[in-house]
């Protein structure tokens, strides 16, 4: 049984990489339930053993050198929120304009350019650089998530920009294949499947986290990470002059707190937060921002 998986799954993996090869639209008889299943089934596997063995062990090394500064815009929306966006919205809108138009008889623009040719130029044009077209959406796909870093657009993070979007041009490969093969809706089954696992799986392993519990005879600070939030924010604060009696902050923006104790400082690490301080004797902002900084990849605000 096991034996005989792992012979099939050879099999998938070796006719993508043939379609890798030399991408095409003729993809001439019908495939049974099963066949699509199966072959979803085997990708799925492999994208996950791409992503675990190279793509996060290498985004690591990145980070070592190159500070990422990763944009969260899910952050401050609930779970159910996020896999309605994350899983359902955004990848359907993105099938439409880099899957959907992969055959020609989908790709509307340049059927509409024939409109005004006698010999369907453009579905010549199409059809012999079909290879240079396939591959343009891949990339264009895979550099569109770049726009989720908001790095500076040098020639450095053009570069790395290729290595940290490693996931999707992989995955716009599969979604490639399986669009052509199957139809356009096993595309976006598929994207639909990969995006849940990983936004569901990342919210069931982070969410809740304690990042700080810190505690000593007069002063008490537990701070909670929040993959998304869980209700309405809530702040009470008692502060006199530069010392925090009590913060207690729930559902709320981590740049909240540190516009209170270091105005000039950014985090792009963690987004949303509950925290809870209470301290008889009161700590003072710099103490409480060194706290912080110990457990968070904090840095200056650019000018």
């Amino acid at each position: 049984m096991i034996s005989q998986f792992f012979s099939e799954w050879r099999e998938e993996i070796k006719s993508l990489l043939v379609f890798l090869k030399n991408p095409h639209q003729n993809f001439d008889r019908k495939y049974s339930f099963f066949e699509k299943q199966r072959t979803i089934t085997a990708l799925f596997l492999l994208e996950v053993a791409f992503t675990f063995i190279l793509v996060f062990p290498l985004n690591y090394l990145i980070g070592k050198v190159y500070h990422i500064r990763y944009i969260d815009d899910l952050a401050n929306f609930s779970i159910l929120e996020i896999i309605l966006l994350g899983v359902f919205i955004i990848p359907f809108i993105e099938e439409i304009f880099f899957r959907l138009p992969l055959k020609y008889k989908r790709n509307y623009l340049f059927k509409f350019f024939d409109l005004f040719t006698k010999n369907k130029f453009f579905e010549h044009f199409w059809n012999s650089n079909y290879r240079f077209f396939f591959y343009f959406f891949v990339i264009t796909f895979g550099l569109l998530h770049a726009s989720n870093y908001e790095n500076k657009i040098t020639a450095t993070f053009l570069i790395v920009s290729f290595f940290i979007t490693l996931s999707q041009l992989s995955g716009g490969l599969v979604m490639g294949y399986l669009r052509l093969k199957f139809g356009f809706i096993w595309g976006y089954i598929y994207h639909i499947i990969w995006n849940f696992v990983f936004l569901v799986g990342s919210y069931l392993l982070y969410h809740n986290t304690i990042l700080i519990d810190f505690k000593t005879t007069d002063t008490i600070i537990k701070l909670e990470y929040l993959s998304s939030t869980e209700g309405q924010p809530y702040i009470y604060k008692d502060i006199e002059n530069d010392t925090i009696y009590e913060m207690k902050i729930t559902n709320s923006d981590f740049q909240y707190l540190l516009n209170e104790v270091a105005p000039k400082y950014h985090s792009d690490e963690v987004h949303v937060i509950n925290l809870d301080i209470e301290s008889k004797k009161g700590i003072s902002r710099k103490k409480l921002f060194r706290i912080l900084k110990h457990k968070i990849q904090i840095d200056s605000i650019r000018n």
